[in-house]
């Protein structure tokens, strides 16, 4: 039982729906019982470099990584990918893998939902602004829907989407509640947020934007001393 990593090439990085195709490729694909945990990042760089990490918690390694492979195939004739690395241990502490497994869940509930939510997935997608001011309310609400008590700064968001971004927000929580009822510490909160923030398309420039507009540092550490002081 091992945790790996392997690099996808593709010129998808991008582009929403496919670089979302080719995760959930593994997810639905290893459902033999060979894989117990899993992540996902994006890096982007002049082609052909640009390139998805997947990562794999197996319960049998050889078997684990056949499977994949088989989907590796898969994904390369449907000109998903273009090539692939070789695997490498994923080797990190259990609070980094962890961090990075409830990123790509809260990632994974975050696009289900805009599935079903067709108009706040375009406002999402159309601009660098729109994706920074739907994310800033979403982190805040959804911080709040674990337990935090949070604020952000106001800042105007098109009013029909204020309700939508809380029931996003409330549908991810519920779906990694279950992992934050253990000891929280910042290290692990801001890997958490920064995994997430990659997982679904906001970059490096615009993370900076979505921090300043929730003041994130001393946001995050008031979030965390209010947390444990409440046990």
């Amino acid at each position: 039982m091992g945790y790996f990593e392997i690099d996808l090439y593709t010129q998808f990085i991008n582009d929403w729906q496919k670089s979302f195709e080719i995760v959930i490729a593994f997810i639905e694909g290893l459902n033999e019982g060979w894989m117990v945990g899993y992540s996902y990042n994006r890096y982007s760089g002049d082609r052909p470099l640009s390139h998805i990490t997947v990562r794999f918690n197996f319960t049998d390694d050889d078997e684990g990584k056949r499977n994949v492979e088989r989907i590796i195939n898969d994904l390369t004739s449907r000109r998903l990918i273009v090539a692939n690395g070789e695997w490498r241990a994923f080797e990190r502490s259990v609070s980094v893998t962890k961090a990075t497994e409830v990123s790509t869940k809260c990632a994974l509930a975050f696009k289900n939902w805009m599935d079903r939510n067709p108009g706040a997935l375009r406002y999402y997608t159309q601009s660098p602004q729109n994706r920074i001011q739907f994310m800033a309310r979403f982190l805040a609400l959804l911080l709040q829907q674990l337990g935090f008590q949070t604020y952000h700064e106001q800042y105007p968001i098109a009013p029909d989407f204020i309700n939508l971004i809380k029931d996003c927000a409330t549908y991810c929580a519920e779906q990694v509640k279950q992992d934050f009822n253990h000891e929280l510490d910042v290290d692990f909160m801001e890997r958490v947020i920064h995994h997430f923030l990659n997982c679904v398309h906001i970059n490096l420039n615009e993370e900076q934007y979505v921090y300043a507009q929730i003041r994130h540092w001393e946001w995050l550490g008031n979030l965390l001393d209010e947390r444990s002081q409440r046990g």
